[in-house]
This record gives structure tokens, sequence and C-alpha cells, in this order.
């Protein structure tokens, strides 16, 4: 049976896949206690509408090698927001303005965000302003 521990491990595989594919401002939140459908949402932001179907297929292509499909896609013809539902895990790929207006950071504000990237967390944990600082990151680790 899949449990919380088993969809952790897919929203923090599907976040790295995301970050290999040079998505911005991703975030985990633990979501269990404000959706009963998922343990996790997955929020995080495209440049364009290349790039998010591009994170959007590496996503699925790389879920589908460990065996597992998404369950529901929406957003298919949309070029602001993709939404991927694996099961306990629901993933939002925004394009900037979509998640500023729709806010959903706001809505899960009060839940638990998960550390998925060392790195990253340390420096979201040291700023105030944690975009910026994951902006920074990212251009760091794309180098290396």
């Amino acid at each position: 049976m899949k449990n919380k521990n088993f969809y952790k491990k897919i929203a923090i595989n599907i976040a790295n896949i995301a970050d290999s594919k040079k998505a911005r401002d991703i975030f985990i939140y633990d979501i269990e206690n404000k959706n009963p459908l998922f343990y996790f949402a997955i929020l995080l932001t495209a440049e364009s509408l290349p790039h998010m179907r591009a994170i959007e297929e590496e996503i699925s292509i790389k879920m589908k090698k460990d065996d597992l499909y998404i369950s529901h896609r929406d957003g298919i013809n949309s070029n602001q927001w993709k939404v991927l539902d694996y099961d306990g895990v629901i993933v939002h790929i925004f394009e900037e303005r979509m998640r500023e207006f729709y806010a959903l950071d706001k809505v899960y504000s009060q839940t638990k965000k998960i550390n998925w990237n060392k790195d990253i967390s340390k420096e979201r944990n040291s700023s105030k302003d944690g975009n910026k600082k994951i902006r920074k990151s990212n251009k760091r680790t794309a180098k290396r």
C-alpha cells in the first residue's frame, strides 16, 4: 500500500527533475490537512511555454521510468498553467504571472514546506526573500 512517505519521495524526485530543467521557485507543500486528495503539492515556475512543456515532458518521462504514470493532466492547451496529478502528489507548473494571480503559495502558506534540496533549503532559511536566493542558487547549481 502506498503511504505518505512513498508520495514524499515522489514529490522530492519531481522537484529535482524540475530543477534539472531550470524551473524556478520550486516549493513542495505538505497539504494533507488542507486537501483530502493529496499529501503534497509542488509549485514551480517556468519562463515560457516551451520551457513549461519541457518541464512537463521531463517529469512525465522520468516518472514513467519509475513505473509511475499521471492519473490526470489539466492545462494541455494552456500556455500559463499546467497541472499533473500523481495520485498523492499534485504538480502545478506556472507561468510567473499566473502563479502570482492564483497565489497558491499564499493558500498553502500555513502548511509545512518540504526541504527537497539541501543547498536551496539552507539559502531559503537564511533569507527573508527566499525567491531571490533560490534563483541565485539555481544559477550556481546550473554552472557546476
